[in-house]
């Protein structure tokens, strides 16, 4: 009986995610506009503050790479410029993830006492890592045209190309922001996690020939995204298509399932925070 009262109670909070869903989408607009305009009229740096972290990262890889620190063998386009692209590729996945859980426990008073969808704000959070990387692509034309880089046609496309990565980042971070607000240790060890991801994805330097480091990369779910949209928008070609349509395969099945997972912890996290 237990099983079937649970059943029932899961069915009935897919209905009511998919009525808060459909009126989501406006109320998510409204509260983007509002924390992007909060965002930079706030910030002494304004839009300097989007491109800061990509020029830091950028700016040691390049360091490092002319000390041959870092090793790689022939690029399509010059290696700063690589990295750059790399970087904000990269940053689109960790916004999307750290975004979704410092929304939650930013918001979840806001969740537990107004009428509002959780579903507005987790859209207004991958809304807002979406305009980052709108700006942030201003500063690789910019590079790219520094460096008289000519891409192929399909550069185009690198707009698009980071919804999958966006989709994985926040699909990840719905499954995180319940945890992190129920256990505070892993909203603290985020941060040492997301960079550990960092340097086991091909950011500043290309997929390892062979070793462990090799197994570590490809086995990270971000590697085939990254090196798929990096790859096809600098020289047109398609890398590592099996690994992009197993993870793009396991970011559709990890999203509703994120999804389902943020909803129903979300009585456990306002019961927990006085909610």
């Amino acid at each position: 009986m237990a099983a079937a009262e649970r059943f029932r109670a899961h069915r009935e909070l897919w209905r009511a995610m998919r009525r808060d869903a459909h009126r989501a989408p406006r109320l998510a607009l409204r509260r983007l506009r509002h924390d992007l305009v909060t965002r930079y009229r706030t910030s002494r740096l304004g839009l300097a503050v989007a491109f800061v972290p990509a020029i830091v990262v950028t700016l040691w890889a390049t360091l490092a790479y002319q000390a041959r620190v870092i090793t790689v063998g022939s690029l399509a386009i010059p290696y700063p410029a690589w990295v750059l692209l790399s970087v904000v590729l990269w940053q689109v996945f960790v916004e999307a993830l750290t975004s979704q859980v410092d929304g939650l426990a930013a918001e979840r008073q806001l969740l537990a006492k107004v009428d509002l969808p959780a579903e507005a704000l987790i859209l207004a959070r991958l809304g807002e890592t979406l305009v980052q990387y709108a700006l942030k692509l201003v500063l690789v034309v910019v590079v790219l045209l520094l460096f008289k880089v000519r891409l192929a046609p399909t550069a185009l496309l690198l707009p698009l190309l980071a919804l999958p990565i966006a989709a994985f980042g926040t699909a990840c971070g719905l499954c995180c922001a319940p945890l992190a607000a129920l256990v505070p240790d892993l909203a603290r060890a985020l941060p040492a996690l997301t960079t550990v991801a960092f340097f086991l994805t091909p950011v500043v330097f290309p997929v390892p020939q062979a070793g462990v480091l090799r197994f570590l990369v490809l086995a990270n779910p971000v590697t085939p995204l990254l090196g798929f949209a990096r790859d096809l928008a600098v020289a047109g070609i398609l890398s590592h298509p099996a690994g992009a349509l197993g993870a793009a395969t396991l970011t559709a099945l990890l999203l509703p399932a994120g999804w389902f997972f943020y909803r129903l912890a979300l009585p456990y996290v306002f019961e927990r925070n006085g909610g």
